[in-house]
């Protein structure tokens, strides 16, 4: 019987897109390192077999990927939730390492020491905070009020939402060409672990800087949506290409 998470090689070369080949193979080599160095994968040993499992990290980087079109349909309470600190200078590290903290869980920056989000946030954070407030380091609160300033406008300021929307649009530009050549069977076979690799590299990166916010505080046109579209064909379109270099 399986472990729980366990996924063995060939079960795990077939969730990564990949097929047989030498190109394949490398592209997959080099995915699973990647994975292991970001710690979202790790190595297991089960029954006598060598696979891996998902992380807790990469079992929450994973639900991103799968749920990055939900995340983007949430719906707003038009509740700001903020957290304000002033570590001592002598905590500077601990102060670097909560900034870094605040970055994964999609706050926006709205001053030097002032995060926002528009949605709750983790239990994770929230019971950091509460046991932190007891220091007076930190304060953190929920609030409707904003004063004279539009909600639009505060996302603007937290987030650099206009560079990641020029960022989404390089990526549509980028891996559309290759869609178009997969769908078309245009796509040399040595390329497909390469091109599987670097998709999966790029869209990740994007997806690890969206807040997620909804479509009133993003800028016009926002490519988010769009973005998540074109992974999705480009998996589906690369499968299918995979799948006839194997027969």
């Amino acid at each position: 019987m399986a472990a729980a998470g366990f996924l063995s090689r060939p079960t795990l070369a077939k969730a990564l897109g990949l097929g047989g080949g030498e190109e394949l193979a490398a592209a997959r080599r080099d995915t699973l390192w990647r994975l292991q160095r970001d710690k979202l994968l790790e190595r297991v040993a089960h029954g006598g077999e060598i696979g891996w499992r998902l992380t807790a990290a990469g079992r929450k980087r994973l639900a991103e990927l799968r749920n990055a079109p939900q995340l983007r349909r949430r719906r707003w309470d038009g509740q700001w939730r903020l957290v304000m600190f002033d570590f001592p200078e002598a905590s500077r590290k601990q102060r670097d390492a909560f900034r870094w903290w605040l970055r994964t869980e999609r706050l926006g920056q709205l001053q030097k020491s002032v995060w926002v989000s528009a949605f709750p946030l983790s239990p994770e954070l929230t019971r950091f905070l509460k046991e932190a407030a007891e220091l007076n380091w930190i304060l953190w609160f929920e609030s409707p009020e904003k004063g004279p300033v539009a909600d639009a406008e505060i996302a603007r300021r937290a987030w650099p939402l206009l560079k990641l929307a020029d960022d989404y649009s390089d990526y549509i530009v980028e891996f559309g060409k290759r869609v178009v050549a997969l769908e078309q069977g245009r796509a040399a076979p040595g390329h497909l672990g390469r091109w599987r690799t670097e998709e999966v590299a790029v869209y990740e990166a994007l997806l690890r800087r969206d807040p997620f916010l909804p479509t009133g505080l993003l800028p016009p046109h926002f490519p988010g949506s769009a973005a998540d579209e074109l992974h999705a064909r480009f998996v589906n379109a690369l499968v299918r290409a995979s799948q006839g270099t194997d027969g």
